[in-house]
């Protein structure tokens, strides 16, 4: 697995942070192999002030636009992060 930093004007909006039901994570960085179907996507970061680890993969209808933009090379972090998600879980660290 590689990993990928947020591009500074990805922090500078705030597309780093994603609202979910235990509150707003603000990654740090991702991390994943390939996009693919099934694959799974890695987000380190801070959930609620708490460093977390969370293990999340992308809803089937999120697939074909993000493969595309990642065989063009213009895929940012943000986009898998603000896709929506099949499921995720947190680890915390």
């Amino acid at each position: 697995m590689k990993k990928y930093l947020f591009s500074s004007g990805e922090v500078m909006y705030e597309r780093n942070r994603k609202k979910l039901a235990e509150g707003v994570f603000v990654a740090e960085f991702l991390q994943y192999a390939n996009v693919e179907p099934g694959a799974e996507y890695i987000g380190v970061g801070k959930l609620n002030d708490k460093e977390v680890e969370i293990r999340f993969s992308l809803a089937d209808d999120q697939l074909e636009h993000v493969k595309m933009k990642y065989t063009y090379n213009i895929l940012m972090q943000s986009d898998l992060l603000n896709a929506s998600w099949k499921a995720y879980e947190i680890t915390y660290i």
